[in-house]
């Protein structure tokens, strides 16, 4: 496996050992079958926010001996040049790739890549939402080898699963997760998976600093303490505006199910305030780096996080 700039995050315990197939045994059979197989070609892999496209591809890669895993919205932050030192590898596994559709630097170097693999007979894997037919792009080159890929579809999982799910990834953390714990937790918050997966994490470094058990009068003193998902402020700087990046930004989040705003400031820039789910959080955030086809992103700069009193918003609004 190659070594990832260090920003980059990955999940190591993202194993076909701790996912749970559910209503996806058939979709996980057809997509690792070729990769085992080491048979050429493309296959897409898509559906829901948290349905395990991130996990899956993460997996495949724990297996490989020189595969290549690009996570694209953690990477934006380096331009489409980071992209070109990533030739050579014996599978490659793209995962989030609507983050930069409709920029055509990108594609054109994520074609680069397709073509390195398609002359070297080697296998692929590329992760979106939504079916190719779904997404615009902006180099039909690319396009074209998309919609003829094998399409892997994954299903989101039901109540019972998800808890069987959760139970896999405390298993893999190494902690004890009683049904009681487990049953309140998903009553309490959002069922979504990814939601799901980092406040357990959460939860569980708070019981180990505390030497606590996962109860659920525990579990209740922390939750009543936390907000309810990441929020995050962000100053983008650069030329955004004028170039129609506060309602790309609103379309993008909306589309991801987050709140906040975008708003310009005085000085050129575009402040953003991101809330929702950290995973779709840390997603958005990669294509604040892109934006509009028409703006010219220079920095994504944090910002101090709201105060104590902030109130949650309930839509993503443009000022």
């Amino acid at each position: 496996m190659r070594q990832l700039p260090l920003s980059v995050r990955l999940r190591d315990r993202a194993l076909f050992a701790n996912f749970l197939p559910g209503p996806n045994a058939t979709a996980l059979a057809q997509l690792r079958a070729p990769v085992a197989a080491g048979k050429p070609g493309l296959t897409w892999l898509y559906g829901p926010a948290a349905s395990g496209k991130s996990h899956l591809l993460q997996a495949l890669y724990a297996e490989a001996g020189d595969a290549v895993f690009l996570p694209l919205s953690q990477l934006t932050p380096f331009g489409p040049a980071a992209l070109q030192e990533w030739q050579g590898g014996v599978a490659l596994y793209v995962d989030e790739l609507a983050t930069v559709l409709g920029h055509p630097e990108w594609e054109r170097a994520l074609f680069g890549l397709y073509r390195d693999c398609e002359e070297r007979g080697v296998p692929m894997v590329f992760a979106a939402r939504e079916p190719p037919p779904e997404l615009k792009f902006a180099l039909k080159d690319l396009a074209s080898r998309c919609a003829a890929a094998q399409r892997v579809a994954l299903q989101g999982l039901d109540e019972t699963q998800q808890g069987a799910a959760l139970w896999l990834h405390a298993q893999a953390r190494g902690f004890e997760l009683p049904e009681e714990t487990l049953r309140y937790l998903q009553r309490r918050l959002p069922r979504d998976m990814g939601n799901l997966c980092a406040v357990l994490d959460e939860l569980d470094e708070a019981a180990l600093a505390a030497q606590r058990r996962l109860t659920v009068p525990f579990i209740k003193s922390l939750l009543d303490a936390r907000a309810p998902g990441a929020a995050r402020l962000y100053r983008v700087t650069g030329k955004v505006q004028g170039v129609w990046y506060r309602a790309a930004a609103q379309r993008q989040a909306r589309a991801m199910q987050l709140t906040g705003y975008a708003r310009n400031l005085e000085d050129g820039s575009v402040e953003v305030l991101a809330c929702g789910p950290q995973s779709t959080v840390r997603e958005f955030i990669g294509w604040l780096w892109l934006g509009s086809p028409q703006s010219q992103v220079s920095g994504v700069l944090e910002s101090a996080l709201p105060p104590e009193d902030f109130h949650w918003p309930k839509a993503f609004t443009t000022a």
